[in-house]
């Protein structure tokens, strides 16, 4: 059994993938397949959640949900609020209430943790706050897997039918979107809809299954050398080519974006892809890792009222980048961490 350990290398990849996704976002020709920057997030974030729960499982002999769901709510729900009251208080002092039902409607929908939903099923599609659809689907994630895993680990001790079990898990993700878009969905039901989208997250969970019991793994280091540099330089070259449109990605894009996320957390986590982890324990990578979740908040808002400008896209990625990092950064400093520390003071 490994614990769980801080590496840095992992908030470096954290704040590589934001900064693929704001640069999509704002000069998407330029980075036409950054939005792949948050299947890297869900990978990290289902190895990550399932490694604090089996790690709390094998310490504590249970998983404490409602302990979970808590220290969840007081790290992810804070910045979320702040950001949505700061973003409720601008589009009045601007628009006054002329658009007040779209307004609550949209701040609703990010509050709920249901904006994939409501843009999967073309329902209603929020303008300034669309972004929150990838946390609307990491928290249906956070709600669920605890109570699935739980299953698992009751249902067999053996490691090797729980291996299979969270593995049936992510092919049928895979194989039910590989249904609906053989049905001819739309692409903003397959981009959007947790049920399609859940595939990245356990199989960043089946890694953590798979790294917490030692006896499973079985280090090839003869193949480090060459997959430390394959796999990035493979996942840049779909940054910079793929479509979130085209047809490929939601038939074996998302699936092998997600094997590569998967390997990459692999060899940094295992300390085995050494050069690479230094590039990416830099400390203004990590620095940015740290604050990616506000970074991330805060980008999309600024973007889009920095869009009735009249400045170019260029000088807009700019001011866009600075004024996040530096909103992302006040935030973290002084509420997000003070809040996290007292959460952990209080247990």
């Amino acid at each position: 059994m490994k614990t769980l350990g801080h590496e840095p290398a992992l908030d470096g990849l954290r704040g590589i993938a934001v900064m693929a996704v704001v640069l999509f976002h704002t000069v998407p020709q330029a980075l036409p397949g950054g939005f792949l920057g948050v299947d890297v997030f869900f990978a990290l974030s289902g190895y990550l959640i399932t490694r604090l729960l089996l790690n709390e499982q094998a310490t504590r002999g249970r998983i404490d949900l409602w302990r979970f769901y808590v220290r969840r709510s007081w790290r992810l729900a804070p910045a979320l609020c702040l950001m949505l009251l700061v973003y409720i208080t601008v589009q009045l002092a601007r628009h006054g209430f002329e658009q007040w039902k779209t307004l609550a409607l949209d701040t609703l929908l990010a509050l709920a943790y249901v904006t994939n939903w409501a843009r999967a099923m073309a329902w209603h599609l929020p303008a300034d706050l669309g972004h929150t659809w990838s946390l609307a689907v990491e928290e249906q994630f956070y709600l669920l897997w605890p109570l699935l895993l739980i299953g698992v680990l009751k249902l067999s001790h053996r490691h090797g039918v729980r291996v299979v079990l969270v593995s049936a898990m992510a092919l049928a993700s895979m194989c039910w979107r590989l249904y609906l878009q053989d049905q001819g969905v739309s692409v903003d039901r397959l981009y959007n809809g947790t049920d399609v989208r859940a595939e990245t997250l356990l199989w960043g969970a089946l890694l953590a299954l798979l790294r917490f019991n030692e006896t499973a793994q079985q280090e090839r280091r003869w193949l480090d050398p060459v997959m430390q540099w394959v796999i990035p330089i493979l996942l840049i070259g779909l940054w910079l080519g793929a479509q979130w449109t085209e047809a490929w990605i939601y038939s074996v894009g998302i699936t092998a974006v997600s094997g590569m996320s998967v390997l990459l957390i692999q060899g940094l986590h295992s300390g085995s892809w050494k050069i690479l982890s230094m590039a990416l324990s830099v400390g203004w990578l990590v620095h940015l890792g740290r604050i990616s979740y506000g970074i991330y908040l805060w980008h999309f808002p600024i973007l889009r009222w920095l869009l009735e400008s009249p400045m170019d896209a260029w000088s807009r990625l700019a001011f866009t980048v600075a004024l996040s990092l530096v909103v992302a950064s006040l935030s973290f400093h002084f509420m997000e961490k003070p809040l996290l520390e007292r959460r952990d003071r209080r247990g």
